[in-house]
């Protein structure tokens, strides 16, 4: 199963509509806050079946909860944006919230720079940010390529 995982738009989702629209393998959105209005455009966009949850820029967003828990193939996932786990400062509350929730991966957005590593046998993955990037490299977003048995990322450029 292939999805595609977003975060930290900021109005800017254009490029992200554009590239979604040349795919035909993609068969979930993801989008982990700042800005749940950009996740359903792309939503409305693509038709791609869709998960998203607020970030700390979607406040007022009340209908769309802070983080979700999901299956696919047969793993579990935390969705967050991140800032309720001050990923700014470490991965620390993160882990620990994967390991409550009995999640193999977390997600997060927040930080607006790419990371995708294990620790503590959670698997941990930030697509960068679709908008604006602090990392010093590229705006982006992640394919991730899902099954029981393996899982392949791809950063996607804008």
């Amino acid at each position: 199963m292939k999805i595609a995982i977003v975060s930290d738009t900021h109005g800017r989702c254009d490029q992200v509509i554009s590239d979604l629209l040349l795919r035909d393998d993609i068969e979930l959105l993801i989008h982990l806050g700042d800005m749940v209005s950009d996740a359903k455009l792309i939503h409305e966009k693509t038709g791609l079946p869709m998960h998203v949850v607020r970030g700390n820029n979607d406040y007022y967003d009340e209908n769309t909860p802070w983080k979700m828990l999901i299956r696919l193939e047969s793993h579990k996932i935390l969705l967050t944006h991140g800032h309720l786990e001050r990923v700014g400062w470490s991965n620390t509350s993160l882990i620990y919230a994967a390991k409550e929730a009995e999640a193999d991966m977390v997600f997060y957005g927040h930080t607006h720079v790419y990371d995708y590593r294990e620790e503590e046998g959670i698997k941990i993955l930030n697509p960068g940010s679709a908008g604006y990037d602090r990392g010093g490299e590229y705006e982006s977003y992640v394919i991730m390529d899902i099954s029981k048995d393996n899982i392949e990322v791809e950063r996607i450029r804008l």
